[in-house]
């Protein structure tokens, strides 16, 4: 799937409503804690940059397992790069199988993870990369790090990053899933045969909330804020479930608002 078959979300258009209701308990919040410790590319920037993964679901659950894993603070640029590599790897095998693929993730927290650590590693490297541009012009620039981001212009481009969350969300067709249960109907008939899976729906789902991130880094707040008219701004949510999903939810659209200078819309979401 392509990022250029993804949807386009048009700027403008009512704002998503935050519930007075909307903090999640703090009782709650310690629960959901405790349980989650138990606990590119050419140019239609596509996923095939790596060789498929094994067909046992062994592997396939290690690879998510080392996806939802934070890299660590002074990993080499090839190590960012293989990580690159790595997640494309896994997109692309979960997003262009033949069928659905047929494993049973632990919990919500897995897929926040997943995609949590994937856009900080994006953010992460962007800033390194525009770090070492700006080094270019004195002599401390490191020669081999250059040669290497040369050598690999695509890695962690926003391309393939937006790439990865639209397919999620197509492919898992959470959208009109949420779109269904604010309408009051059974979203099951909307979630076809990928999206009835536990594995496609929370990717699909946390996906959403990586775009409102996603553009928020890229400086289009109200396409940030576009992307979460189907999701309900209140306890209820399955983001709220999740600490670091909940925080980020409403810091990025209390960012969004500020920087529209909507500022009564975003003390709501503070």
């Amino acid at each position: 799937m392509s990022v250029r078959q993804a949807p386009v979300y048009q700027q403008g258009g009512e704002r998503p409503q935050v519930d007075d209701d909307s903090d999640v308990e703090e009782e709650a919040l310690a629960n959901d804690y405790r349980e989650q410790q138990a606990y590119e590319d050419g140019e239609d920037y596509d996923l095939n940059r790596s060789m498929s993964l094994g067909s046992g679901p062994q592997d396939l659950q290690a690879q998510l397992q080392a996806a939802a894993t934070p890299l660590e603070y002074q990993a080499t640029i090839d190590t960012k790069i293989q990580s690159y590599d790595s997640y494309c790897n896994l997109f692309h095998f979960i997003l262009n199988s033949e069928g659905p693929v047929d494993i049973e993730v632990p919990s919500y927290y897995w897929a926040w993870d997943v995609i949590d650590e994937f856009i900080y590693q994006f953010n992460s490297f962007c800033s390194y990369r525009q770090r070492l541009a700006y080094q270019q012009s004195t002599t401390q620039v490191n020669e081999e790090e250059v040669n290497i981001l040369r050598e690999n212009p695509n890695a962690w481009g926003c391309y393939s990053v937006l790439n990865v969350l639209y397919s999620l969300i197509q492919r898992s067709q959470i959208s009109e899933q949420l779109a269904a249960r604010k309408r009051g109907e059974d979203p099951a008939p909307y979630a076809g045969e990928y999206g009835s899976r536990s594995l496609y729906q929370m990717l699909g789902y946390f996906s959403i909330i990586g775009l409102l991130r996603v553009h928020c880094l890229l400086g289009d707040f109200s396409l940030a804020l576009k992307t979460l008219d189907d999701i309900e701004l209140n306890k209820k949510a399955m983001f709220a479930r999740v600490m670091a999903a909940n925080f980020t939810t409403y810091y990025y659209v209390g960012f969004s608002y500020m920087m529209m200078h909507r500022y009564a819309d975003a003390l709501r979401a503070f």
